[in-house]
């Protein structure tokens, strides 16, 4: 016989906020809990969900990744990439300062490769800077202090975090389904979560790893093929770039541009041997559609001034 009309609000009845939180923090497995309160492993999802005590998964493997996400218009800070924990040592407060000037920001935005992941790297690294434990550890405690600055926002899938785990899991022949969710990994609260490209009025923001860099022919050819019309558009990944690169391209009424948003590494970071110190550092502001750098002015020591 089918469940009784009225069974499954009976039985979301039965188990109070509290109590859930109480067996959840005992045992942080929803199999667990519902057997503890006699309900359903639905309810107990579905309830922990509510109460902002879980995350709703924002990978769809039926989609095969992580999809685009559409946020509100309005002031929108873009924190660049940082891979922590080669990330520039006042990069807090530098971003803490430009949210307060722009006040008040309606998004946060990161634009990816929060962390450097650099022990999964292809490329050759120095023994004494490859250090998986100390670096994991050095780069979680940086995020667990940027989130606590910056509690909700919206991520761009990335090559460091996403491709580097995604080359870990398939060279160690690791199913999707053993893998942790990049917010658990990096503790993000839950008001944050990872897309492939997040989209803001007609500005559309991705981490940039898989675009090139001629943004005026990726705006013009490619995202009307991909999209049926044309957007601006705005990069990461490359670190030597920040500000307005291609603008006033004029389509239809409207006025499109491309541009990056510079970064907040470190350049002295032995991760950055390579580097030649050409990066830009900074990070952008989107105001009323338009793009705003802001440069870290830095001293001879290469510390920022403490100055916007």
């Amino acid at each position: 016989m089918g469940r009784p009309a009225g069974k499954r609000n009976d039985t979301l009845m039965k188990f109070t906020d509290a109590e859930l939180r109480k067996h959840w923090d005992d045992t942080g497995n929803i199999r667990e809990a519902a057997r503890r309160l006699k309900v359903d492993y639905k309810s107990v999802y579905n309830r922990l969900v509510a109460i902002n005590a879980i995350r709703s998964p924002t990978f769809n493997p039926g989609g095969f990744g992580y999809q685009p996400r559409t946020i509100p218009e309005g002031t929108t800070l873009v924190i660049p990439d940082l891979q922590a924990p080669a990330h520039h040592p006042d990069a807090l407060a530098f971003l803490c300062a430009v949210r307060d000037r722009f006040s008040p920001i309606i998004n946060t935005v990161c634009i990816g490769d929060e962390v450097d992941l650099n022990w999964l790297s292809d490329f050759a690294r120095l023994p004494e800077a490859d250090q998986p434990h100390s670096e994991w550890a050095a780069a979680q405690a940086f995020m667990r202090s940027l989130y606590a600055e910056f509690p909700t926002g919206v991520s761009c899938v990335s090559n460091h975090v996403h491709g580097r785990f995604d080359r870990a899991r398939t060279r160690g022949r690791i199913p999707p389904g053993f893998m942790r969710p990049i917010e658990d990994l990096i503790d993000a609260p839950v008001g944050w979560s990872w897309h492939s490209e997040v989209r803001l009025g007609d500005i559309i923001i991705r981490h940039g790893h898989k675009d090139a860099q001629a943004l005026k022919r990726v705006i013009l050819e490619e995202m009307p093929a991909k999209y049926g019309r044309s957007y601006s558009l705005l990069l990461g990944h490359y670190h030597q770039k920040m500000g307005v690169y291609t603008q006033d391209i004029k389509v239809g009424s409207r006025f499109l541009w491309g541009g990056f948003t510079g970064c907040l590494v470190d350049p002295q970071h032995p991760f950055f041997g390579y580097s030649k110190s050409y990066e830009k550092l900074g990070c952008v502001v989107l105001v009323h559609g338009r793009l705003v750098p802001v440069a870290m002015d830095l001293n001879d020591n290469g510390r920022w001034t403490g100055t916007l």
